[in-house]
């Protein structure tokens, strides 16, 4: 949410939700007061027991999130007496429990009135980043003019629109009407006099940007690695400056920003509290579903494909490790990240459920930033798992197998909609010179400086994967072979423009790379494709490198 419009509209239904559950406290404090009356007339009574408990600890873990928590702290003060007694079988209350169950009750009743009107949470916006843009704004902050103008020109060629500062004083001027995409500012200005960690600290506009900040330094000192870290900095590079390298880490933060929505499953069976924390976590930019009826959640997880399950761990049918089973008897499902949310306080109990299938306990009541938090860290170290398993550790992009199968599934889905689908296999040219005359280090630097001019030029619908050494593989879904041309044509230049630096040696690499539309082959299959690709691909090789081909060269179109 942006604006107070839908930061209003988010504070309201929070209010509606939390006036339907004080509407239903009513009826669900009759049903404790007929269990307990019902214990008083007829002795042993040990299932109105137990569905007096229930009912304590469905109120006990949800009252808190309604800013009732005097009545969730005196819910889960008698739930524990009552667990007390079950445990020693006391099934046959005296006379004297009795009466101290009522009074207990009388002072829930009274807690029920007690009402928190104060907001816990607010709604903190997406950073405006201007991504969708065919140029990325970066702001370099640099006192060496020629080095200035050397990483200017490097960061242009990878698709940024690059504005250079000589100080920190002019940026935070610039800072007070402007907003890059990302800061680069050097550590050392003046020849080491000024500390430029130091002095961003009390920048006025610049140190309150709301984008990724980058460091660079020549020195590696901890002093003022600590101070970057304490300053929010996205990354610390030591010079010489690999320019391929700081775009590739500053991609992955932009990756980070537009990533799509976490995908969360809730399943509860307290509608209201379910819905609260669908409500907040939707406002927090994820993608929520809630499940009611839990018979229904194979079909829910192939239909919904959560990142994360959040699960109450005592329900009325069946209980959370029982469906926690349920998902580990899938192997679809086998690492999927399952989080206990329960008011089940026994570290027994606790450790118990965590031996049944899920990953973490969060006890009710949860505060609602606590909750964001927590599931926000989970789906990240869930997609940064998910990412070291499919994606190839120096590029970043989709390991072989991956793309391949990424491939096939874009060609199929190209033949059923009738859409056309392009694949474009690319190789370094020379690359082996490139290793043994600079070094395999030099030579993942331009690996690597490949894979972020893929990554920078190709649409957001299009996909690319390292096919291996230095072959890699795109695949333009909706894009018909013209179009493929067109855009790979536009990287190959770029590309062939890049300056890769070894012990004060400049050179310049390129590749070649051949393009097929699954409209223009209609027979082939997408490994087919790929196959065909390479030939156009050698196709170029053969015709002097540093060229795009197309398949319709080297094979004859299917009309």
């Amino acid at each position: 949410m942006t604006d107070d419009k839908q930061a209003n509209e988010f504070a309201a239904a929070l209010d509606r939700l939390k006036q339907a559950y004080i509407d239903r406290l009513p009826g669900e404090l009759s049903a404790i007061e007929a269990a307990l009356a019902e214990m008083e007339a007829n002795q042993p009574a040990p299932k109105q027991l137990e569905n007096m408990r229930q009912l304590l600890h469905k109120m006990a873990g949800s009252s808190g999130t309604f800013g009732l928590r005097e009545l969730g702290a005196q819910a889960k003060e008698i739930e524990q007496q009552i667990k007390a007694w079950q445990k020693v079988d006391k099934d046959a209350l005296s006379t004297e429990d009795l009466v101290a169950l009522g009074r207990a009750f009388n002072s829930i009743k009274s807690a029920s009135l007690i009402v928190d009107q104060s907001v816990s949470f607010n709604v903190q916006a997406k950073p405006d980043l201007h991504l969708d843009e065919d140029l990325v704004r970066l702001w370099l902050v640099e006192d060496d003019a020629i080095l200035a103008g050397e990483l200017k020109r490097q960061f242009d060629a990878f698709g940024f629109s690059t504005t250079v500062f000589p100080d920190i004083t002019s940026a935070d001027k610039a800072a007070k009407t402007a907003q890059p995409d990302a800061l680069v500012l050097d550590v050392m200005f003046d020849n080491g006099a000024v500390n430029a960690t130091e002095v961003f600290a009390s920048t006025i506009f610049l140190s309150k940007l709301a984008c990724p900040v980058i460091f660079m330094s020549a020195y590696d000192d901890f002093a003022s690695r600590i101070r970057a870290v304490q300053l929010n900095a996205k990354g610390y590079f030591l010079k010489p400056i690999s320019v391929p390298s700081v775009v590739n880490h500053l991609r992955r933060e932009f990756e980070a920003v537009n990533s799509p929505d976490s995908r969360i499953l809730i399943i509860d069976d307290d509608v209201e509290l379910a819905r609260h924390f669908q409500l907040l976590l939707q406002a927090s930019g994820f993608d929520v579903r809630c499940l009611f009826e839990p018979e229904e959640i194979i079909e829910v997880l192939g239909d919904f494909n959560p990142e994360v399950v959040l699960m109450d761990l005592h329900m009325p049918k069946y209980n959370g490790m029982e469906l926690a089973g349920v998902i580990r008897q899938h192997s679809n499902w086998m690492s999927l990240p399952i989080l206990y949310l329960s008011g089940e306080t026994d570290l027994e109990a606790q450790a118990n459920a965590l031996a049944k299938g899920a990953e973490d306990f969060l006890t009710k009541p949860i505060s609602d930033i606590q909750l964001v938090s927590t599931i926000r860290a989970r789906v990240m170290r869930s997609r940064q798992l998910e990412e070291k398993i499919s994606r190839d550790s120096l590029t970043g992009l989709l390991k072989h197998a991956v793309i391949k199968e990424t491939a096939r599934h874009e060609v199929r889905r190209a033949v059923r909609s009738g859409k056309p689908c392009s694949l474009v296999m690319l190789d370094i040219d020379h690359f082996k010179l490139v290793n043994d005359s600079y070094g395999h280090a030099v030579g993942d630097v331009v690996i690597s400086a490949v894979a972020t001019v893929l990554q920078q030029r190709l649409r957001k619908t299009d996909l690319v994967g390292r096919y291996g050494g230095e072959e890699f593989v795109a695949v333009l879904p909706e894009c018909d072979s013209k179009k493929a041309m067109t855009l790979v044509e536009e990287i190959r230049k770029s590309f062939e423009q890049l300056e890769f630096c070894h012990d004060d040696r400049v050179f310049h690499c390129t590749f070649s790379a051949g393009v097929i539309c699954s409209g223009e082959f209609k027979d082939l299959d997408g490994e087919q494709l790929l196959i065909s690709a390479d030939n156009a691909l050698y196709h170029a090789k053969e015709n002097g490198r540093n060229q795009v081909a197309l398949a319709t060269e080297v094979l004859e179109p299917v009309s």
